[in-house]
C-alpha cells in the first residue's frame, strides 16, 4: 500500500501541473475542480492517505483510465 500512496502522490502532482498549465491555477481552484478542499488537497500532497474514491474520481475528472493513479508513470512517453 505504501508504494501505491507514493504513486498516487506523484501522479496527483502531475495532474495539478497539467491543470496549472491549462490555466487552472491555485490550490483553491484546483481543489474545487477535483471536488475536494484546499486543506485536504495540501494534506494529500504532503502525507495524508489518498483514498480510493478520490483517486478514481480524479482519474475520471482528468480522463484517465481506472487504476492510472496507482501506477508509476515516470517512464511513460509524453
Amino acid at each position: 500500500m505504501e508504494h501505491v500512496q507514493e504513486h498516487r502522490r506523484t501522479n496527483l502532482r502531475t495532474l495539478l501541473g497539467e491543470l496549472d498549465r491549462g490555466g487552472l491555477t491555485g490550490i483553491e481552484a484546483q481543489a474545487t475542480f477535483l471536488v475536494t478542499n484546499s486543506v485536504s488537497l495540501e494534506s494529500m500532497l504532503m502525507s495524508a492517505v489518498i483514498g480510493d474514491l478520490f483517486a478514481r474520481n480524479t482519474e475520471w475528472t482528468m480522463h484517465r483510465r481506472d487504476g492510472w493513479h496507482d501506477e508509476d508513470h515516470q517512464t511513460d512517453p509524453f
